[in-house]
């Protein structure tokens, strides 16, 4: 069967000579909820040579099922015209992620996972795969499978829940159930954030809250580099000037980018024009200060009080 998938020789020269030499690549997971910022994250650590930032792993057997055709992209940035996750990848991927669920699909997946890791690390020539899947299930799914296989980390990223429901609301979730739904979302994510961290050894998770990552990046992404064990320059911040291929992303940030490239990336997000009105790529984001109802601060901040003091956030109502 994996002769089916992959040459056999291969796969046997991949682990006998990255697993059994015990020379485990890094593998760090982007843990947080929707909405709080790891679009920015993802692209400022993929500027850095030693890092690729593959993008949503969790998401791929979804978006390989919505795809048209082995030529439709799946490269958030580039579409199908991806140098990186072109054709011949998109099949890699589309035979191991791809297909309907199934246990015998799930099993695949799970034992053919740290093969496309080392894989996509050979292809990309780096040290570090970054995935910004943002899933605690997920998260918690490759800890508990792969951490005898990569040195694994998790950059745990926290964003006030008024700014995160303020985004849903924005895309045309304004009924009050449906702001209840993403607040007790978002508070849920936070214990089941929290309960993850509990089982991590204290030196395997950095915490990171979006406010301060926009309001002084380079002071976070300097710390965050230092977790990471790479350096830091003042390159990383400026990822705008940087070449992605990343599976998933904020649409506004990835149209700031296929702007200044020359490109038009599709979207129906009615508020692109915010992101491609601001004068620096890295802005602190608190729209939901101007844009929430009184009414809806209230609802949110009720839903969410509990776990809001735990993260020092000031409740206003």
């Amino acid at each position: 069967m994996l002769g089916w998938i992959y040459d056999v020789t291969q796969l046997d020269s991949v682990y006998s000579k990255k697993l059994y030499n015990l020379v485990r690549p890094q593998y760090t997971s982007v843990v947080c909820s929707g909405h709080s910022g790891s679009t920015l994250l993802s692209l400022c650590l993929n500027m850095q040579s030693d890092i690729a930032v593959f993008g949503e792993f969790e998401t791929l057997p979804k978006r390989i099922r919505r795809m048209r055709g082995e030529t439709d992209g799946l490269c958030s940035f580039h579409k199908e015209s991806c140098a990186v996750i072109n054709t011949a990848e998109i099949k890699v991927l589309a035979r191991l992620y791809g297909g309907q669920e199934s246990w015998y699909r799930s099993i695949l997946r799970g034992l053919m996972h740290p093969y496309y890791i080392f894989h996509y690390r050979r292809l990309r020539s780096v040290k570090i795969i970054v995935d910004s899947s943002k899933s605690v299930r997920w998260a918690s799914q490759v800890w508990r499978r792969y951490r005898w296989i990569f040195d694994q980390r998790f950059i745990i990223l926290h964003r006030d829940p008024r700014g995160v429901v303020a985004s849903f609301i924005r895309r045309g979730e304004t009924a009050n159930e449906q702001i209840r739904h993403r607040a007790q979302c978002w508070s849920e994510e936070q214990r089941q954030i929290r309960a993850l961290i509990t089982r991590l050894p204290r030196l395997r998770y950095h915490q990171v809250f979006y406010e301060k990552l926009a309001s002084n990046p380079e002071l976070e992404v300097r710390r965050i580099c230092r977790f990471m064990d790479v350096e830091f320059s003042r390159e990383l911040l400026e990822f705008e000037e940087g070449e992605h291929h990343i599976i998933g992303g904020n649409a506004g940030t990835r149209a700031r980018i296929g702007k200044r490239a020359g490109k038009r990336i599709n979207s129906n997000r009615s508020d692109i024009g915010y992101y491609l009105e601001q004068s620096n790529p890295i802005f602190l984001d608190e729209r939901w200060k101007q844009d929430l109802t009184l009414g809806q601060k209230r609802l949110i901040e009720s839903t969410c009080r509990s776990e809001m003091h735990r993260l020092g956030y000031l409740v206003e109502t």
